[in-house]
């Protein structure tokens, strides 16, 4: 089994190719940055260092150089991953440090994979020498720098595209959310904290959006008591198991009236299928059971 040493300071990225790497037949050993991982390979040399580039302490093309100027851990294999385009001049940079290539790991998972795969088997078949640096030391710290601030720049032009979506992905939710009838609400698992939830709450129970922010499970509160039981039982079975669910319960308003909700919630999940959110959306179903109720009697006396 291949030893491979795996370097990024992104938990969910360091998470995801982990598990890829593993599920390929990989024994992967994980650090957060350069430094880390310099050390780790000093204890127990891996097969092969595979290594995001902008990192804190100690960036990817720092540990390269460190590594291939140490004689005893130069013939180790490393390959760049970025989340960033790589230009021409980084890739040349890189692989004068000594790099065996470079991959970008925001492509499909299939995609990165295979790459990856392909990559670490040819640079770790028997007879295949580890690149040698060419990088003279008096040159070094000049490139060094121009290409870090290229990086750099695509990284805050990557972020400043990324914010953008995500305004507009934010200003579309709360456009549709915030003109529909519906509630529509999202919270922590465990219901331990209300994320969101649609202005139709106020007009639905009756009650200020706020009050759940402050207290999640107040909500419950107008659930009428025959129908609790069943409710939290409901909940209890979707945490328990993480599957979507679908019911009916009463709640009680001001004046004592009484509406009757249709529920619908599912899990929110990342990519190893781990529950981040729970969401849902309860539909006001009142009128509907009251024309049900007309036709039954109006059945019964017919």
């Amino acid at each position: 089994m291949i030893k491979l040493m795996l370097v990024d300071d992104h938990d969910q990225s360091l998470a995801i190719i982990r598990n890829l790497l593993e599920n390929n037949g990989f024994e992967v050993e994980i650090a957060i940055n350069g430094a880390e991982a310099l050390e780790k390979i000093r204890a127990a040399a891996p097969d092969v260092v595979v290594t995001d580039i902008l990192m804190p302490v100690m960036d990817g093309f720092s540990l390269c150089r460190s590594l291939k100027k140490n004689s005893d851990l130069s013939r180790i294999p490393l390959i760049f991953v970025s989340s960033t385009f790589v230009e021409a001049k980084d890739r040349e940079f890189g692989l004068s440090l000594g790099a065996e290539g470079f991959i970008l790991k925001t492509q499909k998972a299939d995609q990165f994979i295979s790459e990856l795969k392909t990559m670490i088997e040819k640079c770790t078949a028997p007879g295949h020498l580890a690149s040698a640096p060419e990088h003279p030391d008096d040159s070094f710290q000049d490139e060094y720098t121009e290409a870090l601030n290229r990086k750099l720049r695509l990284k805050v032009l990557e972020l400043e595209e990324s914010n953008r979506r995500l305004r507009e992905s934010e200003s579309k939710f709360r456009l549709v959310t915030e003109t529909i009838q519906d509630v529509f609400w999202t919270s922590t698992p465990g219901i331990t904290e209300t994320v969101y939830i649609s202005p139709a709450y106020e007009k639905v129970w009756g009650k200020s959006c706020k009050s759940l922010y402050k207290n999640p499970l107040s909500f419950c509160d107008a659930i009428v008591e025959e129908d609790l039981n069943n409710y939290r039982d409901i909940l209890e079975q979707f945490h328990a198991k993480g599957i979507a669910y679908e019911c009916e319960y009463r709640i009680k308003v001001k004046d004592q009236e009484i509406r009757w909700i249709h529920e619908r919630g599912a899990p929110v999940v990342d990519e190893q299928q781990k529950p981040i959110l729970m969401a849902g959306i309860c539909t006001d179903i009142t009128e509907i059971k009251k024309a049900q109720d007309r036709q039954i009697e109006y059945d019964r006396r017919i």
